[in-house]
Protein backbone atom coordinates (compact mmCIF):
# COMPACT_ATOMS: atom_id res chain seq x y z
CA UNK A 1 0.00 0.00 0.00
CA UNK A 2 1.15 3.49 -1.20
CA UNK A 3 -0.54 6.84 -1.13
CA UNK A 4 1.15 10.27 -1.96
CA UNK A 5 -0.70 13.57 -1.93
CA UNK A 6 0.15 17.20 -3.81
CA UNK A 7 -2.40 20.18 -4.24
CA UNK A 8 -4.44 18.52 -6.72
CA UNK A 9 -3.68 14.72 -6.68
CA UNK A 10 -3.95 11.49 -4.44
CA UNK A 11 -1.78 8.67 -5.98
CA UNK A 12 -2.18 5.15 -4.76
CA UNK A 13 -0.61 2.08 -5.43
CA UNK A 14 -0.92 -1.41 -4.42
CA UNK A 15 1.03 -4.47 -5.58
CA UNK A 16 -0.45 -4.82 -8.45
CA UNK A 17 -0.97 -1.67 -10.07
CA UNK A 18 -0.93 2.38 -9.29
CA UNK A 19 -4.26 4.87 -9.61
CA UNK A 20 -4.61 8.61 -9.80
CA UNK A 21 -7.59 10.21 -8.62
CA UNK A 22 -8.04 14.19 -8.27
CA UNK A 23 -9.44 15.41 -4.48
CA UNK A 24 -13.29 14.29 -5.16
CA UNK A 25 -12.27 10.87 -5.77
CA UNK A 26 -12.65 10.90 -9.46
CA UNK A 27 -10.52 8.51 -11.04
CA UNK A 28 -8.30 10.15 -13.67
CA UNK A 29 -7.91 9.03 -17.72
CA UNK A 30 -5.53 6.14 -18.32
CA UNK A 31 -5.95 4.52 -14.39
CA UNK A 32 -5.59 2.54 -12.90
CA UNK A 33 -2.62 1.49 -14.89
CA UNK A 34 -0.54 -2.38 -14.19
CA UNK A 35 2.89 -1.99 -12.49
CA UNK A 36 4.06 -3.75 -15.51
CA UNK A 37 2.79 -1.53 -18.16
CA UNK A 38 3.69 1.65 -15.69
CA UNK A 39 7.59 0.61 -15.25
CA UNK A 40 9.20 -0.13 -18.09
CA UNK A 41 11.63 -3.27 -18.18
CA UNK A 42 10.14 -5.12 -16.30
CA UNK A 43 8.77 -8.94 -15.39
CA UNK A 44 5.63 -8.30 -13.90
CA UNK A 45 6.30 -10.05 -10.89
CA UNK A 46 6.26 -6.97 -8.86
CA UNK A 47 5.01 -5.13 -5.58
CA UNK A 48 6.08 -4.22 -2.12
CA UNK A 49 4.96 -0.58 -3.30
CA UNK A 50 6.05 2.93 -1.63
CA UNK A 51 5.56 6.45 -2.53
CA UNK A 52 5.64 9.89 -1.61
CA UNK A 53 5.34 13.74 -3.42
CA UNK A 54 7.96 16.27 -2.34
CA UNK A 55 6.19 19.21 -1.59
CA UNK A 56 9.30 21.42 -2.03
CA UNK A 57 10.30 20.50 -5.68
CA UNK A 58 6.45 18.78 -6.56
CA UNK A 59 7.57 16.16 -7.80
CA UNK A 60 5.70 12.41 -7.13
CA UNK A 61 8.47 9.31 -6.53
CA UNK A 62 7.44 6.11 -6.58
CA UNK A 63 8.91 2.33 -6.11
CA UNK A 64 7.98 -0.82 -6.76
CA UNK A 65 10.04 -4.52 -6.32
CA UNK A 66 10.27 -6.44 -9.50
CA UNK A 67 11.16 -10.00 -7.49
CA UNK A 68 11.74 -12.22 -10.49
CA UNK A 69 14.51 -9.34 -11.58
CA UNK A 70 16.26 -8.96 -8.11
CA UNK A 71 15.89 -5.46 -8.65
CA UNK A 72 13.94 -1.58 -7.52
CA UNK A 73 12.00 0.10 -10.32
CA UNK A 74 11.84 3.97 -9.08
CA UNK A 75 9.84 6.56 -11.05
CA UNK A 76 9.66 10.42 -10.45
CA UNK A 77 7.33 12.48 -12.15
CA UNK A 78 8.69 14.91 -14.35
CA UNK A 79 6.30 17.94 -12.64
CA UNK A 80 3.81 18.17 -10.35
CA UNK A 81 1.44 16.88 -12.74
CA UNK A 82 1.29 12.41 -12.31
CA UNK A 83 -0.74 12.78 -15.51
CA UNK A 84 2.51 13.05 -17.21
CA UNK A 85 5.65 12.18 -17.72
CA UNK A 86 7.84 9.98 -15.18
CA UNK A 87 11.55 9.46 -14.69
CA UNK A 88 12.55 6.08 -14.29
CA UNK A 89 14.89 4.25 -13.04
CA UNK A 90 16.07 0.98 -11.64
CA UNK A 91 18.59 -0.49 -9.07
CA UNK A 92 20.58 -3.50 -8.06
CA UNK A 93 23.77 -2.92 -5.79
CA UNK A 94 23.69 -6.30 -5.11
CA UNK A 95 23.91 -8.16 -8.06
CA UNK A 96 21.66 -10.90 -9.25
CA UNK A 97 18.85 -12.15 -7.50
CA UNK A 98 15.58 -13.56 -7.92
CA UNK A 99 13.25 -13.67 -5.74
CA UNK A 100 11.26 -16.71 -7.11
CA UNK A 101 14.27 -18.95 -6.29
CA UNK A 102 16.12 -20.50 -3.77
CA UNK A 103 18.96 -17.74 -4.22
CA UNK A 104 19.02 -14.07 -3.26
CA UNK A 105 16.15 -11.61 -2.87
CA UNK A 106 15.82 -7.51 -2.07
CA UNK A 107 12.46 -7.58 -0.36
CA UNK A 108 10.34 -5.12 1.79
CA UNK A 109 11.57 -1.44 0.25
CA UNK A 110 11.23 1.59 1.81
CA UNK A 111 11.29 5.00 0.80
CA UNK A 112 12.20 8.60 1.84
CA UNK A 113 13.78 11.58 1.54
CA UNK A 114 15.53 14.65 2.45
CA UNK A 115 16.86 17.57 1.35
CA UNK A 116 19.49 16.17 -1.04
CA UNK A 117 19.04 12.61 -0.84
CA UNK A 118 15.99 9.86 -1.92
CA UNK A 119 16.83 6.77 0.52
CA UNK A 120 16.30 3.53 -0.57
CA UNK A 121 15.90 0.71 2.33
CA UNK A 122 15.71 -3.04 1.22
CA UNK A 123 15.95 -6.05 3.08
CA UNK A 124 18.09 -8.57 1.39
CA UNK A 125 17.81 -12.16 2.04
CA UNK A 126 20.16 -14.72 1.17
CA UNK A 127 17.69 -17.59 -0.31
CA UNK A 128 14.43 -17.92 0.41
CA UNK A 129 14.79 -17.67 4.42
CA UNK A 130 18.29 -16.84 5.53
CA UNK A 131 18.37 -12.78 6.09
CA UNK A 132 21.42 -11.56 4.84
CA UNK A 133 21.76 -7.75 5.23
CA UNK A 134 20.36 -3.99 5.22
CA UNK A 135 20.81 -2.25 2.30
CA UNK A 136 20.39 1.86 2.41
CA UNK A 137 20.76 3.23 -1.04
CA UNK A 138 21.92 6.93 -1.08
CA UNK A 139 21.03 8.53 -4.31
CA UNK A 140 20.54 12.31 -5.73
CA UNK A 141 17.25 14.00 -5.86
CA UNK A 142 18.58 16.70 -8.05
CA UNK A 143 19.77 14.31 -10.79
CA UNK A 144 16.53 12.01 -10.36
CA UNK A 145 14.03 15.25 -10.68
CA UNK A 146 16.01 16.03 -14.02
CA UNK A 147 15.86 12.46 -15.29
CA UNK A 148 19.85 12.74 -15.48
CA UNK A 149 22.45 10.14 -14.88
CA UNK A 150 23.99 9.43 -11.50
CA UNK A 151 26.50 7.47 -9.78
CA UNK A 152 25.59 6.91 -6.13
CA UNK A 153 26.95 5.74 -2.69
CA UNK A 154 24.91 3.12 -0.22
CA UNK A 155 25.35 1.14 2.93
CA UNK A 156 24.71 -2.47 3.66
CA UNK A 157 25.86 -4.72 6.60
CA UNK A 158 23.66 -2.04 8.61
CA UNK A 159 24.31 -3.81 12.43
CA UNK A 160 23.63 -2.68 16.10
CA UNK A 161 26.08 -4.15 18.72
CA UNK A 162 27.02 -6.43 16.24
CA UNK A 163 23.83 -7.73 15.22
CA UNK A 164 22.79 -7.52 11.96
CA UNK A 165 19.14 -5.36 11.53
CA UNK A 166 16.36 -5.10 9.40
CA UNK A 167 13.99 -2.90 7.71
CA UNK A 168 15.98 0.69 9.17
CA UNK A 169 13.27 2.61 7.58
CA UNK A 170 14.30 5.87 6.03
CA UNK A 171 11.67 8.76 7.24
CA UNK A 172 9.80 11.42 5.22
CA UNK A 173 9.49 15.78 6.04
CA UNK A 174 5.97 16.78 7.07
CA UNK A 175 6.87 20.35 6.35
CA UNK A 176 9.21 21.72 3.08
CA UNK A 177 10.66 24.18 5.85
CA UNK A 178 11.91 20.94 8.05
CA UNK A 179 15.45 19.90 6.72
CA UNK A 180 17.54 17.78 9.82
CA UNK A 181 20.76 18.15 8.32
CA UNK A 182 20.86 14.35 7.80
CA UNK A 183 19.09 11.94 6.62
CA UNK A 184 16.81 10.00 9.31
CA UNK A 185 15.81 6.45 10.18
CA UNK A 186 14.14 3.84 12.87
CA UNK A 187 14.50 0.61 13.17
CA UNK A 188 13.21 -1.66 15.92
CA UNK A 189 14.73 -5.56 16.59
CA UNK A 190 13.35 -7.86 14.46
CA UNK A 191 14.69 -10.79 12.41
CA UNK A 192 17.81 -11.60 14.46
CA UNK A 193 16.70 -10.65 17.38
CA UNK A 194 14.82 -12.15 20.94
CA UNK A 195 14.83 -15.55 19.63
CA UNK A 196 13.71 -14.78 15.76
CA UNK A 197 11.86 -11.61 15.10
CA UNK A 198 11.53 -10.68 19.18
CA UNK A 199 9.46 -14.30 19.36
CA UNK A 200 10.56 -14.18 23.19
CA UNK A 201 10.40 -10.19 23.12
CA UNK A 202 12.19 -7.16 22.72
CA UNK A 203 12.87 -3.74 23.97
CA UNK A 204 14.28 -0.63 22.50
CA UNK A 205 14.46 1.70 19.09
CA UNK A 206 17.37 2.46 16.91
CA UNK A 207 17.12 5.75 15.32
CA UNK A 208 20.08 6.39 12.34
CA UNK A 209 21.73 9.69 10.45
CA UNK A 210 22.88 9.58 6.90
CA UNK A 211 24.56 12.68 5.72
CA UNK A 212 27.34 13.88 3.35
CA UNK A 213 25.50 11.31 1.04
CA UNK A 214 26.18 12.27 -2.49
CA UNK A 215 29.75 11.57 -4.30
CA UNK A 216 31.54 14.73 -5.15
CA UNK A 217 35.28 15.22 -5.80
CA UNK A 218 37.32 15.45 -2.41
CA UNK A 219 34.62 14.09 -0.23
CA UNK A 220 35.89 11.87 2.97
CA UNK A 221 32.41 10.00 2.16
CA UNK A 222 29.06 9.19 3.39
CA UNK A 223 28.67 9.28 6.83
CA UNK A 224 26.57 6.46 9.36
CA UNK A 225 25.75 6.86 13.07
CA UNK A 226 23.24 5.82 15.53
CA UNK A 227 21.52 5.64 18.92
CA UNK A 228 19.58 3.13 20.86
CA UNK A 229 16.56 4.12 22.98
CA UNK A 230 14.59 1.65 25.43
CA UNK A 231 10.95 1.34 24.71
CA UNK A 232 8.46 1.96 28.05
CA UNK A 233 6.96 -1.68 26.64
CA UNK A 234 8.19 -5.01 25.85
CA UNK A 235 7.51 -6.19 22.11
CA UNK A 236 7.22 -9.66 20.52
CA UNK A 237 5.96 -11.03 17.44
CA UNK A 238 2.47 -10.63 17.27
CA UNK A 239 -0.28 -13.22 16.99
CA UNK A 240 -2.64 -13.77 14.08
CA UNK A 241 -5.51 -11.86 13.85
CA UNK A 242 -9.34 -13.44 14.36
CA UNK A 243 -11.83 -13.01 11.98
CA UNK A 244 -15.89 -14.13 12.00
CA UNK A 245 -15.51 -18.20 11.91
CA UNK A 246 -11.54 -18.44 12.09
CA UNK A 247 -9.27 -17.88 15.10
CA UNK A 248 -6.24 -16.62 13.65
CA UNK A 249 -6.28 -16.75 10.20
CA UNK A 250 -4.91 -12.90 9.49
CA UNK A 251 -1.32 -13.06 9.29
CA UNK A 252 -0.14 -9.65 11.08
CA UNK A 253 3.40 -9.79 10.02
CA UNK A 254 6.63 -9.11 12.36
CA UNK A 255 7.57 -6.28 14.66
CA UNK A 256 9.73 -4.11 11.86
CA UNK A 257 8.48 -0.57 10.65
CA UNK A 258 5.80 -0.83 8.47
CA UNK A 259 4.43 2.25 7.66
CA UNK A 260 6.52 5.13 6.39
CA UNK A 261 8.07 7.03 9.63
CA UNK A 262 7.82 10.93 9.08
CA UNK A 263 10.30 13.50 10.63
CA UNK A 264 8.58 17.33 11.78
CA UNK A 265 10.69 19.58 14.00
CA UNK A 266 13.31 16.87 15.56
CA UNK A 267 11.02 14.58 15.80
CA UNK A 268 9.94 11.26 14.08
CA UNK A 269 6.83 9.37 14.38
CA UNK A 270 6.12 5.59 13.51
CA UNK A 271 4.35 2.40 13.99
CA UNK A 272 5.12 -1.35 14.89
CA UNK A 273 3.20 -4.45 15.52
CA UNK A 274 3.31 -6.20 18.90
CA UNK A 275 1.54 -9.09 20.71
CA UNK A 276 -0.61 -6.99 23.63
CA UNK A 277 -1.20 -8.48 26.85
CA UNK A 278 -4.67 -9.88 25.94
CA UNK A 279 -2.02 -11.86 23.14
CA UNK A 280 -3.68 -10.45 20.17
CA UNK A 281 -1.85 -8.12 17.47
CA UNK A 282 -1.58 -4.37 18.50
CA UNK A 283 -0.11 -1.24 17.13
CA UNK A 284 2.65 0.04 18.92
CA UNK A 285 3.03 3.84 18.24
CA UNK A 286 5.06 6.37 19.18
CA UNK A 287 7.11 9.86 18.86
CA UNK A 288 10.48 10.42 19.37
CA UNK A 289 12.90 13.48 19.52
CA UNK A 290 16.10 12.77 17.61
CA UNK A 291 19.51 15.27 18.67
CA UNK A 292 22.51 15.77 15.98
CA UNK A 293 26.12 17.03 16.67
CA UNK A 294 27.59 19.59 14.07
CA UNK A 295 29.98 17.50 12.22
CA UNK A 296 32.36 14.72 12.12
CA UNK A 297 35.91 15.54 12.36
CA UNK A 298 36.65 13.64 9.44
CA UNK A 299 34.76 16.33 7.36
CA UNK A 300 36.99 19.38 6.97
CA UNK A 301 37.68 22.14 4.39
CA UNK A 302 34.88 22.31 1.88
CA UNK A 303 32.91 19.59 3.70
CA UNK A 304 32.83 21.03 7.34
CA UNK A 305 29.79 20.76 9.28
CA UNK A 306 28.36 18.35 6.22
CA UNK A 307 28.63 14.92 8.28
CA UNK A 308 26.83 15.45 11.59
CA UNK A 309 26.43 12.47 13.85
CA UNK A 310 23.43 11.72 15.66
CA UNK A 311 24.03 11.82 19.15
CA UNK A 312 20.95 11.04 21.22
CA UNK A 313 17.25 10.49 20.86
CA UNK A 314 14.33 10.68 23.62
CA UNK A 315 11.37 9.12 23.27
CA UNK A 316 8.13 11.89 23.95
CA UNK A 317 5.00 9.45 23.06
CA UNK A 318 5.14 5.91 23.50
CA UNK A 319 1.50 3.68 23.51
CA UNK A 320 0.90 0.29 22.79
CA UNK A 321 -2.73 0.83 21.23
CA UNK A 322 -5.87 -1.40 23.13
CA UNK A 323 -2.90 -3.65 24.24
CA UNK A 324 -5.00 -4.54 27.25
CA UNK A 325 -7.71 -5.94 24.63
CA UNK A 326 -10.47 -4.60 22.60
CA UNK A 327 -13.82 -5.93 21.48
CA UNK A 328 -14.50 -9.94 20.81
CA UNK A 329 -10.86 -10.74 21.04
CA UNK A 330 -9.89 -7.95 18.79
CA UNK A 331 -6.30 -7.09 17.16
CA UNK A 332 -4.85 -3.75 15.92
CA UNK A 333 -2.24 -3.84 13.37
CA UNK A 334 0.16 -2.11 10.92
CA UNK A 335 -0.79 1.20 12.31
CA UNK A 336 0.74 4.21 10.03
CA UNK A 337 1.07 7.80 11.63
CA UNK A 338 1.10 11.63 9.96
CA UNK A 339 1.22 14.35 12.06
CA UNK A 340 0.45 17.77 10.73
CA UNK A 341 2.53 21.20 10.89
CA UNK A 342 0.58 21.86 14.10
CA UNK A 343 1.44 18.04 15.52
CA UNK A 344 -1.64 16.91 15.39
CA UNK A 345 -1.43 13.27 14.63
CA UNK A 346 -3.99 10.80 12.70
CA UNK A 347 -3.45 7.00 12.93
CA UNK A 348 -4.53 4.71 10.41
CA UNK A 349 -4.95 0.86 11.44
CA UNK A 350 -6.39 -2.59 10.40
CA UNK A 351 -9.13 -4.20 12.88
CA UNK A 352 -10.84 -7.75 13.46
CA UNK A 353 -11.72 -9.29 15.91
CA UNK A 354 -14.30 -12.69 16.64
CA UNK A 355 -17.26 -10.77 15.35
CA UNK A 356 -15.92 -8.09 12.80
CA UNK A 357 -14.42 -8.90 9.15
CA UNK A 358 -10.41 -7.34 8.47
CA UNK A 359 -11.62 -3.60 7.98
CA UNK A 360 -10.05 -0.32 8.39
CA UNK A 361 -10.38 2.36 10.64
CA UNK A 362 -8.74 5.54 11.80
CA UNK A 363 -7.88 7.54 15.05
CA UNK A 364 -6.20 10.87 15.99
CA UNK A 365 -4.37 13.13 18.64
CA UNK A 366 -4.74 16.82 18.82
CA UNK A 367 -1.01 18.09 20.02
CA UNK A 368 -2.17 18.86 23.18
CA UNK A 369 -3.63 15.26 24.51
CA UNK A 370 -2.30 13.75 26.70
CA UNK A 371 0.53 12.05 26.26
CA UNK A 372 0.96 8.41 25.31
CA UNK A 373 -2.92 8.40 24.31
CA UNK A 374 -5.05 8.88 21.27
CA UNK A 375 -8.20 10.57 21.89
CA UNK A 376 -10.82 7.60 21.03
CA UNK A 377 -10.64 3.91 19.88
CA UNK A 378 -11.38 4.62 16.16
CA UNK A 379 -13.53 5.59 13.40
CA UNK A 380 -14.30 3.03 10.58
CA UNK A 381 -13.19 3.78 7.29
CA UNK A 382 -13.92 0.68 5.05
CA UNK A 383 -15.20 -2.10 6.96
CA UNK A 384 -14.91 -5.83 6.18
CA UNK A 385 -17.76 -7.70 4.21
CA UNK A 386 -16.69 -10.97 4.35
CA UNK A 387 -14.40 -13.58 5.55
CA UNK A 388 -11.06 -13.73 3.78
CA UNK A 389 -8.47 -15.94 5.23
CA UNK A 390 -4.50 -15.45 4.72
CA UNK A 391 -1.92 -12.97 4.35
CA UNK A 392 -3.14 -9.00 5.11
CA UNK A 393 -0.56 -6.82 4.07
CA UNK A 394 3.44 -5.34 5.15
CA UNK A 395 1.48 -1.65 5.56
CA UNK A 396 -0.75 0.98 5.50
CA UNK A 397 -0.33 4.76 4.20
CA UNK A 398 -0.85 8.11 5.78
CA UNK A 399 0.27 11.20 4.32
CA UNK A 400 -0.33 15.22 5.18
CA UNK A 401 -1.67 17.36 2.60
CA UNK A 402 0.02 20.92 3.16
CA UNK A 403 -2.68 22.57 0.74
CA UNK A 404 -5.46 21.90 2.91
CA UNK A 405 -6.89 24.57 5.02
CA UNK A 406 -7.26 23.41 8.19
CA UNK A 407 -4.10 21.00 7.26
CA UNK A 408 -5.68 17.38 6.92
CA UNK A 409 -3.74 13.54 6.47
CA UNK A 410 -5.07 11.34 3.32
CA UNK A 411 -4.85 7.49 4.42
CA UNK A 412 -4.96 4.23 2.54
CA UNK A 413 -5.96 1.18 3.48
CA UNK A 414 -7.65 -2.25 3.01
CA UNK A 415 -10.73 -4.59 4.12
CA UNK A 416 -11.82 -7.89 3.32
CA UNK A 417 -13.81 -8.59 0.69
CA UNK A 418 -13.86 -12.28 0.92
CA UNK A 419 -12.57 -15.32 -1.20
CA UNK A 420 -9.08 -14.07 -0.84
CA UNK A 421 -9.55 -10.68 -2.26
CA UNK A 422 -9.10 -7.28 -0.75
CA UNK A 423 -10.29 -3.97 -1.31
CA UNK A 424 -8.92 -0.76 -0.95
CA UNK A 425 -10.11 2.58 0.17
CA UNK A 426 -8.77 6.36 0.85
CA UNK A 427 -9.89 8.85 3.18
CA UNK A 428 -8.84 12.36 4.57
CA UNK A 429 -8.97 13.62 8.47
CA UNK A 430 -8.11 16.47 9.61
CA UNK A 431 -9.78 18.74 12.72
CA UNK A 432 -12.07 21.31 11.23
CA UNK A 433 -12.88 23.23 14.59
CA UNK A 434 -11.39 24.57 17.08
CA UNK A 435 -13.56 23.17 19.85
CA UNK A 436 -12.69 19.69 18.42
CA UNK A 437 -11.23 17.68 20.83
Amino acid sequence: MAVAVSANYVVQLVNSSIAVYNKSGVIQPGFPKPLSTFFSNNTGDIGDVRAFYDWSYQRFVVLADDFTAGVIHVAASATSNPLGAWYQYTFAPWGAADCRTNTPCPDFPQLGYDTSTIYIGVNFFANATTFSSDWMLLLPKAKIYAGAPFGYNFWFNLSWNGVRVDTVHPSVPVAVADDPRAGLAVSSFNINSGGGQCLHGCNGLVFWAFSNNLPATGSPGPELSAVGVATAHNYSLPASANEPGCAGCIDTGDVRISGTPTYHTGVITASLNTNGSDAHSHALWFQARVFLNDNDARCTGAFLNDCPRITSAQLLNEDCFFCGGQGAAGSSFYGALAPTVGGDVTMVYNYSDNNTNVESAYTARRATQAQNTMHDPGFILCGGSSTAVGRWGDYEANVIDLSSTPQSTWFSGMNALGGGTWGTCIGNDGYGAINQP
